[in-house]
């Protein structure tokens, strides 16, 4: 089935902003550019157009028909959408990264307070719209009394997971981190931008490669 990938050229300047806020949020640890991203409306697209991407490249490599397909790939992706969003992010990175590293270093306790309003604000978000959204078949399918059970696991396991995190990052930071470690750092990182609420400057900080 093919996408309308149709996008008004109108949009490019909303589209740099709503990227250059999305790699803004990807600089503050705790808060998630996935999460801005599906606040701001174009999480769906962005998704479907990175997949398209993919198996453009899947394409190109494996099967039958290899150019062909990875075109056919390629024109469903939003390159209208995609391109804006993606040089806002860079513009963001390159001109505040410096900015927030600094403050991050320098300011420790007041930029942690800061982060953690962020956080607690942010977190309306995704309640508001896990309240309006309809809950699936198989979620609706439990008893009140097992639902109430998971999303009490979920809570105290997110706890530990973030007090765990916590403590890392209050560790300081690697002066030279290994290759290796920054590979798979990065791996762990990158998802931020496809799962709202991950966010991968915090993991950096953790594990002390944010600097």
């Amino acid at each position: 089935m093919v996408r309308n990938t149709s996008r008004s050229r109108l949009l490019v300047p909303a589209d740099f902003v709503v990227g250059f806020c999305i790699g803004l949020a990807e600089l503050v640890p705790g808060v998630s550019g996935g999460t801005v991203a599906l606040v701001t409306g174009v999480y769906d697209d962005l998704i479907a157009s990175a997949s398209h991407l993919f198996s453009s490249l899947k394409a190109l490599l494996f099967g039958a028909n290899r150019v062909a397909r990875c075109r056919e790939e390629l024109s469903q992706t939003r390159w209208w959408l995609v391109v804006p969003v993606l040089l806002g992010m860079a513009t963001a990175v390159l001109t505040v990264a410096g900015l927030m590293e600094t403050f991050v270093t320098e300011h420790t306790e007041i930029a942690r307070g800061l982060f953690f309003g962020l956080v607690a604000t942010s977190i309306i978000v995704p309640i508001r719209m896990s309240i309006a959204a309809p809950a699936s078949t198989k979620v609706a399918a439990l008893n009140p009394a097992t639902r109430k059970v998971i999303s009490v696991l979920i809570f105290i396991t997110s706890t530990l997971a973030a007090f765990f995190l916590i403590g890392l990052a209050a560790g300081g930071h690697s002066t030279q981190p290994s290759l290796i470690m920054v590979f798979f750092a990065a791996l762990i990182a990158i998802c931020a931008l496809v799962i709202p609420g991950v966010s991968g400057s915090f993991f950096l900080l953790a594990v002390g490669l944010y600097s």
